[in-house]
Order: C-alpha cells, then structure tokens, then sequence
C-alpha cells in the first residue's frame, strides 16, 4: 500500500503496514495474511508465522518456488523475524480495537 499510495501523489499521512519501495530511507518490509498465516517479508527473508509461532522461513530470492524451508537452518534470523511480526500484529490489534487505525486531521 505504501508504494501505490507514493505512485499515485497521494502526500497525506496514512498508516500502513510496510514501506514504499521508492523509500530510500527505511528497512523494506511487507506484511500480509492470507489463508489464517501471517507473513512478513523483509530482506531476503520471507517468514511465515501461523499467529503462535513460526512455521517456515525462506530465502525467496535464491528460493522463488518457496521450497526450502529455513526455519531449522537460521533460528537466529526466524526469532529476530518473528518478533517483529508478533510487534506489528500486536500494534494493529491494539489500533484495531481502540478504533485508531487512521490519522487524525486537525480542522483548521
């Protein structure tokens, strides 16, 4: 969302869960959740979390098919993965419920 939001002017404040690929300054990350998993994207590092722990953590650019799964392999990198994920779900929950998933705008 932060991507299309820049490719279409809009210079509003927003919350969103991710950057714009054209954002030279900030740590690229996607988040999604799709079929009751949660993934997040970051680096080279695809990690996919089932909303209690992680279930499969792969390097999706030597592993565009998704195939081998890491989560044994890197435990440092799934934990450091997993805990921002459980961070950015637990803001949205909290944002969620206390109906704050928008910027408020002054009245002038």
């Amino acid at each position: 969302m932060p991507t299309v939001l820049q490719l279409v002017g809009c210079e509003r404040p927003f919350i969103g869960y991710g950057t714009s690929l054209f954002d030279t300054n900030s740590r690229h990350f996607a988040v999604n959740y799709i079929s009751g998993i949660y993934q997040l994207i970051e680096g080279d590092y695809d990690l996919q979390f089932n909303g209690e722990k992680p279930i499969a953590l792969y390097n999706y650019r030597k592993d565009s098919l998704l195939k081998k799964n890491l989560l044994d392999a890197l435990p440092d990198t799934a934990s450091l993965l997993a805990n921002r994920l459980k961070a950015i779900i637990q803001g949205y929950e909290q944002n969620l419920d206390q109906n704050t998933l928008y910027v408020k705008h002054r009245v002038k």
